[in-house]
């Protein structure tokens, strides 16, 4: 098959459409905005921002698979229980140390589950192949591509932009909120928070600028659809408490 054969090639297209999708998200899929957004901050920062804003993601959903492989179906994977077990303690070391607190609650949450469930089909002596009843049923096959489906593009458009938030102080007396994807021709590029259009600020005309947090202004189908914006980490809380980078709500009314 062309996907075997050709490894190198399928993940660099996969790599490319990932941040094409990434891209068009924060954008709200207008290609102006999205190509504005590359052509201010360059390839190797939307790159970046990708892989930073979406690998939480991606250990979680390694290390549930992985737990599914170690607890429930070890044929699952090719891997010896030896590799699958370490693989899998990596993988849930990393999500406690490097994603935020409610993806660990979310992942040992999973894991838990798992384990029951793993620990259930071991106590009734019964051998379970996921991939064998997969194959074998059209319906699992759908509810299993919708379900990655969803999982797949769920951080991708409900994420906020890799770049910090900030409330921008005119001379004039006036706020504006949004992302500063850089400088162009002398010009600051900046990203509206609220619609995501672009505007080229004089730096002459700007008298401060700061970071914020707060909810994003969203409206449409997806106004009451939660807007990702994971801060902190367990290991974070840990090892420095409360002193952690904290910053002010961003203006209402913007």
């Amino acid at each position: 098959m062309f996907f075997k054969d050709h490894p190198a090639l399928v993940t660099a297209a996969l790599s490319a459409l990932l941040i094409a999708a990434r891209l068009l998200s924060i954008a709200r899929f207008d290609v102006s905005t999205a190509a504005t957004i590359l052509q201010t901050s360059g390839t190797a920062t939307a790159v970046a921002g990708t892989t930073l804003t979406l690998l939480p993601f991606a250990l979680m959903v390694a290390t549930c698979l992985l737990a599914v492989v170690v607890l429930i179906d070890p044929s699952l994977i090719n891997l010896s229980p030896g590799w699958a077990w370490t693989l899998f303690s990596l993988a849930l070391g990393a999500t406690l140390c490097l994603t935020a607190t409610a993806l660990v609650v979310a992942t040992v949450a999973v894991v838990v589950v798992v384990a029951v469930i793993g620990r259930y089909v071991r106590r009734n002596s019964r051998t379970v192949h996921i991939a064998e009843a997969v194959a074998s049923s059209r319906l699992l096959r759908i509810q299993l591509t919708v379900l990655l489906v969803v999982a797949a593009m769920t951080p991708i458009i409900l994420q906020r932009p890799w770049l910090p938030v900030q409330t921008i102080t005119m001379t004039d007396g006036k706020l504006r909120v949004g992302y500063v994807l850089g400088e162009s021709q002398g010009a600051l590029v900046l990203m509206s928070e609220a619609d995501r259009s672009i505007e080229f600020l004089d730096p002459d005309n700007v008298k401060s600028r700061a970071i914020c947090s707060g909810p994003p202004a969203v409206s449409g189908a997806l106004r009451k659809a939660p807007q990702l914006e994971f801060r902190g980490s367990f290991l974070g809380a840990l090892l420095w408490g409360r002193n952690t980078p904290r910053y002010p709500p961003c203006p209402k009314g913007r």
